[in-house]
């Protein structure tokens, strides 16, 4: 093999390692970088859909001094926004803008309703 070919040779394998180390290394990252903002809304199953109150129940509810449940609460519509990616830097991003500070507000109003009856 002469110097030439030699050369050549070399230069083409580093070419390929570049080329290599860009697709799987510096490409995948860019991807992460662009997923990690997109969000997308899970659903829960038919089941766990909350079943509506009758207008009977809802006067019961009202004339005792139970308020009456919301269908669209907006922490639980923002719990179920999160990030498409199943990255760790997406899922930690989703765990730090959660706020569950006062999740167990209701269950505090509850447990004084029933405790009432």
């Amino acid at each position: 093999m002469n110097k030439k070919t030699l050369i050549i040779t070399i230069a083409i394998i580093i070419i390929i390692i570049l080329i290599a180390f860009t697709f799987f290394v510096i490409r995948p990252k860019t991807k992460l970088l662009n997923e990690v903002e997109e969000k997308e809304t899970i659903f829960l199953e038919e089941e766990l859909k909350p079943i509506p109150l009758t207008e009977e129940e809802e006067k019961i509810l009202t004339e005792e001094g139970v308020s009456l449940p919301s269908y669209e609460d907006p922490k639980t519509i923002d719990l179920k926004n999160v990030r498409v990616s199943d990255e760790i830097e997406a899922i930690e991003k989703d765990l730090n803008e959660t706020d569950l500070s006062d999740i167990d507000k209701e269950a505090k109003e509850i447990e004084n309703d029933l405790s009432g009856l």
